[in-house]
């Protein structure tokens, strides 16, 4: 094989093993609760309680008027959310099926046992990752994030308390997350999960600067053996 057949056949192989690492690579998700350098997106000069996002709590189970799933910029500050009714099953354990989905520019819209509401804002922003808060009697099992299988079964049934943060630079571009959601019903917001979004300082490297880092090193190789066949030649 002569030199410019051994150039075009290496540089295809690496482009070849790039491609395949920056497919496996396109959606790399990370679970973590440490939420340090985490800056949390909110509404500037929104006041009242409230998150950007989704919040699913107990409510009233549907009763006296109050709201079960609410999302928006700042959910329970009226003109800042939408809400939708619904009706918890008897403890978390039993629970419903649930999608979110999230999308800058657009907004998001919240889909628990077949009960949907939506916020539009052509302002809404997503970050590099997603914060999930289980508050007491209040389960989340996620089935997968973006159709990619992404396993993750968050809170519990009994009083305890969870914060959790998903990682990924493809978050910056919106995302749907899928799986089932359980909350006691009643009092109010005691019992329940909330999705945000928001920044971490350092986010997970994206096949973007992978993939040219893989082609350098290896037309770096092909200069090094160019420069040792020259070098056999003169001598």
């Amino acid at each position: 094989m002569n030199k410019v057949s051994l150039i075009k056949a290496v540089t295809v192989g690496l482009l070849a093993t790039a491609s395949v690492l920056a497919t496996q690579s396109a959606k790399a998700f990370t679970l973590t609760t440490d939420g340090t350098d985490f800056t949390e997106i909110e509404t500037v000069g929104a006041g009242g309680a409230g998150v950007y996002g989704l919040e699913a709590r107990g409510g009233n189970n549907k009763l006296n008027g109050t709201w079960e799933i609410g999302v928006g910029s700042r959910t329970s500050s009226p003109g800042n959310f939408n809400e939708a009714q619904f009706t918890w099953g008897a403890g978390a354990a039993p629970l419903s099926n649930f999608q979110l989905s999230w999308l800058p520019g657009v907004g998001l819209s919240a889909n628990i046992g077949g009960e949907s509401v939506s916020w539009n804002d052509a302002t809404w922003q997503a970050g590099n990752a997603i914060k999930i808060v289980t508050k007491r009697q209040a389960i989340l099992n996620i089935t997968d994030l973006d159709g990619q299988a992404f396993v993750q079964n968050l809170g519990t049934a009994d009083d305890s308390f969870g914060q959790y943060y998903i990682k990924g630079d493809s978050l910056l571009d919106g995302w749907t997350l899928n799986g089932q959601i359980g909350v006691t019903g009643g009092r109010n917001s005691r019992n329940e999960v909330l999705i945000k979004a928001g920044n971490f300082a350092q986010s997970v490297p994206e096949p973007t600067t992978v993939l040219p880092a893989i082609i350098g090193l290896g037309l770096a190789a092909v200069r090094k053996r160019r420069m040792g066949d020259r070098a056999s030649q003169d001598a």
